[in-house]
């Protein structure tokens, strides 16, 4: 039994259990050699009463282990709890004690006997776990990752700080977290998250990812992933569901910018995938169409179906030997098509590897290089968006320990800040890679971090060693340790310099564009569907007479129409055909004085964003005085065609007048005046001054403008009499036919003038298109059509109008001679 007995006080030893015991009657405590060596104190030092055991208890935990210890006695027949223990040399200890207690019959407290367990590197490693779990915090809230737990049972839902960040929510307007789901989360995608989260929770799933949209209180969307995972109870049944949400609509961006370029490169680029051993694996439509050959007697062939013989085997073998090394092999190769056409290609061979970075197949790219300098300047820019879409930007962390003094980067942060592997990349090391004009606003961010806790962030330049100069976003925050004291300071970094150069580039395109608006003698602006201007530049102000672009605003698009149908009329061709090409129209200035203007516009829409007309004006004053000058020249030029005409015209009056006086003056000489042939004689005289009076005012009908006539009600048939007294004599004597049908009497509301000037013009075309043929008729006809619409057509015996020249005849200072 004695040796039994020491075996377990071996075992307690090793373990590190101590045990003691107190007779309650005579107040004796009796402690083993191991609680002697668990609290640290030699055996001589021991009081051996139970007030000796309780001075070693922590000052902190004394009163609850004496509460504990009186409740004991009391009437728990077990005691089970932990306290911690002050050793004489200050270490700290903590302790998992479990007592028993022997009663009498009459429940009498007799003695009691207590076990003592050292569980000191338990706290300690639940502290350093507690410890991880802060720091795993932090950093996925750095990054951007929020989480959330929902409760089976009770049905709650809790969502983290960082994804009410995500939602664009905050927690103090929408607490309940089944709300904020239903305020962020796309209507399109709500019941198909929510609804399919249920489902394959019921379905028995415990690990499963979706990926959904939010929209944000300003409108703005966002793509989110989450990670979910279920924790079940042993029959299965699900108790808790906890996931992890992050941001990746950049990503999403990114890969739809390249799926884009890779449908654009598939669509342009001969694109070949070659097994090891120079089998074709896979081709695009572009190799199946240069080479003529299908895609099923392409695959499984090599690339001697298209070899023309103009190579070298030497060359064949140099290439192999390149791309089987590793390396790009480019060059220009000449092939064969199926009809035995040769081509030319400009070709790039990469090999690919898997992910141990073994070569696992070749991929060729070519190019026709019939149009070599197209073909070279398109592959350039390709392989450039490609390369940047591809640089996804990764995002670096980094650590520092305040209290261990350990500093960590990691891989993606070093290759950042310009470090090789194994190199020294604390933060001194990291502060010295700082531009230095930025070094000291990096040094008070992170003594901002440190002293005053919170997230930090700013955009610094990095100089690496080779003097290159990078841009980076670095995020750093504090975290404190279960003092609440700074122990760790956390943060990201992302490479931002190529956002940094597009910005700089932006910028000088949008001054030189500003620069260039400024400056163009045209008038260029845009506005809303609406009518709501939203912008002019320098000459479009100063075509209307605005000050300024807030002046235009307020004066409205109104303003600027000379007559308000035709701000309609331009609104609805666009509306029509989404463009205006040079249209004319008459504008006013804020003076109120008209001018025409061409107009040029379209309808743009950028991304999502309001449509908006885009136009561009041009001042037509200057050329509508030209154009009035040509106008008034060709009539002159017509009055001087019409001159020998309208001289026969008049003189052959003339001479009847002239007769008609004479043989007037010899009746009047006779002593008996013949009073009836004198009647007669003054008759045809009035007639025909009256014939001489019709041509004068058509030759000054037409020589006028007749712009600014009144409207009058006019009988079609005396148009039509002093258009044709204008150049019926000039027809005749060209041998011209003219062939008039009857006139209807009809009168219409006109400018006469106008409509003459219209005639005339047209009898003049037909008489050039006419004049040298062997047949030569023109033909005026007058006819009501269908409502109240009158015709006139004018017809002769030419070729016609040819099909070019026909769309073209309308243009401002078009002619055929």
């Amino acid at each position: 039994m004695s040796g039994e007995l020491e075996r377990l006080k071996i075992l307690m030893s090793s373990l590190g259990v101590g045990l003691w015991s107190w007779d309650i009657a005579s107040n004796a405590v009796y402690w083993d050699e191991s609680m002697v060596r668990l609290f640290g104190i030699r055996a001589e030092q021991f009081s051996g009463s139970k007030q000796g055991w309780l001075e070693s208890v922590h000052p902190e935990d004394r009163e609850r282990c004496t509460q504990e210890f009186s409740q004991f006695l009391g009437g728990n027949s077990a005691w089970d709890s932990g306290f911690r223990i002050v050793r004489p040399d200050g270490d700290i200890r903590h302790i998992l004690v479990k007592g028993f207690l022997v009663r009498s019959e009459e429940g009498t407290a007799l003695s009691m006997s207590v076990l003592n367990l050292d569980v000191s590197h338990v706290a300690e490693l639940e502290a350093k776990t507690l410890a991880g779990s802060r720091k795993i915090a932090n950093l996925l809230e750095a990054v951007g990752v929020g989480l959330w737990e929902g409760d089976m049972g009770s049905g709650a839902l809790d969502l983290d700080d960082t994804l009410y960040k995500l939602y664009g929510l905050q927690r103090s307007d929408c607490p309940d977290g089944h709300e904020a789901n239903h305020r962020a989360i796309h209507s399109e995608d709500r019941d198909r998250v929510l609804s399919g989260t249920m489902e394959k929770i019921v379905a028995g799933f415990s690990r499963f990812d979706d990926e959904f949209r939010v929209v944000h209180p300003d409108g703005s969307i966002r793509h989110l992933v989450t990670k979910i995972y279920v924790e079940r109870a042993k029959d299965g049944s699900p108790v808790t569901v906890a996931g992890a949400n992050y941001d990746l609509t950049e990503l999403r961006q990114a890969e739809s910018q390249l799926q884009q370029m890779m449908a654009a490169i598939d669509a342009s680029v001969i694109v070949v995938h070659t097994s090891l051993d120079g089998r074709i694996t896979k081709v695009n439509d572009k190799f199946c169409e240069i080479s003529g050959y299908a895609r099923s007697e392409l695959l499984g062939q090599t690339h001697r179906i298209v070899n023309s013989g103009h190579h070298s085997s030497e060359f064949f073998k140099e290439l192999w030997a390149t791309i089987g090394s590793g390396n790009i092999w480019t060059g220009e190769i000449c092939n064969r098509r199926k009809n035995g056409e040769l081509y030319w290609v400009q070709t790039i061979i990469t090999p690919l590897r898997d992910m141990g970075g073994r070569i696992c197949e070749y991929l060729a790219m070519r190019f026709d290089v019939t149009q070599v300098k197209e073909a070279q300047a398109a592959l350039a820019l390709r392989r450039e968006q490609l390369l940047e879409a591809q640089r996804v930007g990764g995002v670096g962390t980094f650590s520092k320990d305040l209290l261990k003094n350990i500093d960590e980067i990691s891989d993606e942060g070093q290759r950042i800040f310009g470090f090789l592997p194994g190199e020294a990349a604390d933060f001194a090391a990291r502060l010295a890679r700082i531009h230095p004009d930025d070094r000291h606003a990096f040094f008070m961010a992170e003594n901002s971090t440190f002293r005053r806790g919170g997230l930090q962030e700013g955009e610094y330049r990095i100089v690496h060693p080779d003097g290159t100069i990078g841009c980076a976003l670095i995020r750093m925050q504090s975290s404190p340790d279960a003092n609440g004291q700074i122990a760790m300071i956390q943060g990201t970094i992302q490479d931002i310099t190529q956002r940094k150069v597009l910005e700089l580039e932006l910028s000088r395109a949008q001054e030189t564009l500003r620069l260039m608006l400024d400056t163009v003698p045209i008038g260029i602006g845009m506005k809303s569907l609406k009518g709501e201007i939203r912008e002019m530049n320098p000459e479009a102000l100063k075509m209307f007479g605005f000050e300024s672009l807030a002046a235009a605003r307020k004066a409205g698009i109104s303003s600027i129409y000379h007559d308000p149908i035709d701000r309609s009329k331009i609104l609805k061709l666009l509306q029509d055909k989404g463009q205006i090409d040079a249209a004319e129209f008459l504008f006013q200035r804020q003076n109120g004085s008209p001018f025409w203007g061409a107009i040029t516009a379209r309808i743009e829409q950028w991304d999502k964003v309001e449509p908006v007309v885009v136009y561009a004006l041009t001042d037509l004053t200057e050329r509508k005085k030209v154009e009035s000058q040509l106008l008034q020249s060709e009539k002159m030029a017509s009055l001087g065609e019409m001159a020998a005409g309208m001289a026969h015209e008049i003189n052959t009056p003339l001479a009847i007048i002239v007769g008609k006086v004479n043989r007037i003056q010899r009746l009047i000489a006779k002593p008996q005046c013949d009073l009836s042939q004198l009647g007669e004689d003054l008759v045809i005289i009035h007639e025909t001054s009256m014939r001489i009076a019709k041509i004068v005012r058509g030759l000054h009908t037409f020589a006028r403008s007749g712009e600014k006539d009144p409207f009058s009600k006019t009988r079609v048939r005396d148009i039509i009499d002093h258009t044709l007294g204008l150049c019926q004599e000039r027809l005749k004597a060209r041998g011209v036919e003219l062939r008039t049908a009857e006139v209807p009497e009809i009168h219409i509301f006109c400018r006469e003038t106008q409509i003459v000037q219209i005639l005339l013009n047209l009898l003049n075309n037909a008489l050039y298109a006419v004049q040298d043929l062997a047949e030569k008729w023109i033909r005026l006809d007058v006819s009501a059509i269908e409502g109240d619409q009158l015709e006139i057509a004018v017809t002769d015996s030419g070729s016609g109008i040819a099909e070019g020249l026909a769309e073209k005849i309308m243009q401002p200072f078009f002619t055929t001679k």
